[in-house]
This record gives C-alpha cells, sequence and structure tokens, in this order.
C-alpha cells in the first residue's frame, strides 16, 4: 500500500512538472511568423472598435486602420480576420497580442521606453504631439505651467501618464492624472463638452477627429514633444514586421494612404 501511495506520488509531482514545462513552451511560443500565417491563409488583427478603428456597419466593417489592415493582408495574399476586445481600451489590445490572440495591433501605439517587452513597434504611421484637451474660449489654459495642481483625464489603458508624469517633474509641481475606466478618447470629449471634467489629453491626429464633433472644444495647447506612433506585433513575429515594415514605407506616403485618411479624419 505504502508502495503505491509513493508510486503515485511521484507520478502525480512528474504530470504537474510535465503540465508546467508544456505551459511554458506554449507561452513562449505563441506569437505566430510569417510562414504559419501564410500556411494557416489568415492573418488575426485587433482593432479599436470606432470609426478610426474599426467598426460594423451592416454586414460589413469600415475604418481607417481597418482599410490599412485589409490591403496589408491583400498584399500578402492572406483573408483578414477581424478581432475586438470586449473590454475596449489599448492595454486589453496589447494583451490579446502578447497572448497570442491575434497577429497585429492595428492602433496608433506611441513609440516610448515603457512598452511591454514581448511587444514590437512597426515602422511609423504618424507623427504627432500629445495635447491638452479643454472648452475653448475665454479662460482656456494657455500654457503647461498653469496645470499645477490640476488633473488630466485619460482614457482606460491610456499611455498619455508617463508624458503627465514628466509634465510634473518639469514643473516641479504635480500634475495629476486619472484614467476614466472604460471610457474611450471620445468618450473623455464628451465628458469634456459636456462640463463634467475639465481637462483631456490626445495626441494631434485623434485631435482633428475629435474637434469636428467637438467643435467648442480646444486642442492647440502642446504638452510633448512630436512621437511616433505605430503598430504593434509579438515579438516573435521578426519576419511579418519586415513585411509590414516594407508596406508601410510605400503605403504611409502615397496617395492611397491620404484618400483613405481624409474618409475618417
Amino acid at each position: 500500500m505504502r508502495k503505491y501511495k509513493r508510486s503515485f506520488l511521484i507520478l502525480s509531482v512528474l504530470l504537474i512538472v510535465g503540465i508546467s514545462i508544456f505551459s511554458g513552451i506554449k507561452y513562449l511560443y505563441t506569437g505566430r511568423d510569417l510562414p504559419q500565417i501564410k500556411r494557416s491563409g489568415y492573418l488575426r488583427v485587433v482593432f479599436e472598435r470606432d470609426p478610426w478603428g474599426a467598426m460594423p456597419v451592416g454586414d460589413s466593417l469600415i475604418g481607417f486602420q481597418y482599410e490599412l489592415a485589409k490591403a496589408f493582408a491583400d498584399s500578402l495574399g492572406l483573408r483578414l480576420k477581424v478581432r475586438f476586445e470586449r473590454t475596449d481600451h489599448r492595454r486589453n489590445r496589447i494583451l490579446a497580442l502578447i497572448d497570442g490572440k491575434c497577429d497585429l495591433v492595428a492602433d496608433y501605439i506611441p513609440r516610448t521606453s515603457g512598452c511591454p517587452e514581448k511587444l514590437l513597434l512597426s515602422a511609423p504611421l504618424a507623427l504627432a504631439r500629445q495635447m491638452l484637451l479643454q472648452p475653448s474660449g475665454k479662460g482656456k489654459t494657455n500654457r503647461q505651467s498653469e496645470l499645477a495642481n490640476d488633473t488630466l483625464y485619460l482614457p482606460e489603458g491610456s499611455h498619455y501618464s508617463m508624458r503627465i508624469q514628466h509634465l510634473s517633474e518639469e514643473l516641479a509641481l504635480p500634475v495629476h492624472s486619472v484614467e476614466l475606466e472604460g471610457k474611450s478618447a471620445e468618450d473623455v470629449a464628451a465628458l469634456i463638452s459636456e462640463g463634467k471634467i475639465a481637462y483631456g489629453v490626445c495626441n494631434e491626429i485623434e485631435a482633428r477627429r475629435l474637434l469636428r464633433k467637438y467643435p467648442k472644444l480646444d486642442a492647440s495647447l502642446p504638452l510633448g514633444f512630436e512621437q511616433e506612433y505605430c503598430w504593434g506585433l509579438h515579438a516573435n513575429s521578426v519576419l511579418l514586421m519586415e513585411q509590414l515594415n516594407s508596406f508601410l514605407k510605400d503605403m504611409v506616403d502615397s496617395k492611397t494612404y491620404w484618400s483613405i485618411y481624409k474618409k475618417y479624419l
């Protein structure tokens, strides 16, 4: 009986170790690269659910990032498999990529030192500064120094909190930031327009789009220098990134790119 129990215990330990090793290997290779993607016949891309990312309209999809990603998939002879995260913010889209649930994050991700290790960033699709979003008219803030002791509200999963922290250090006075759970950049703009919050942050590209919808807002005060905005790939997808960078090099300065851009601006 003791011998049986001892054998069972050893077998259980070996099983647990084996599962742990297998899980580790699986996690290590979750990112697909170009050969595996081509064999599957499709490219898995995650988007933000809005007209700037991708959005269902009837039986089809529209969106700035969607049209670019579709053109990239077409250039590789692949079908485009679209994914939306249930909680729609950038952090979840990047986690979906790192966990191997998609091959590409088609979203404007700023190139910063705070990017996850398992994330590769493509060649830039745009250069833009971070801007203060606020009500227009008399009494609007015209200098960064006037933000001391104030609070700036950000979409959930925003990358702007690092810049606000640096601004606080530059001013030697506190500038606070709060991420609004479940809110997008457009939600933040709506809250400012309704007078529920005073300040938000967006990049120049988002600002052009938001000011068309909320003309009483202002986004003229820059909070930092120009940043590169890129798409995200898994760290193991090196060959896919080479193809994507080659595609973007030709696409970003083309008439096609700017025609798509103006459609959704």
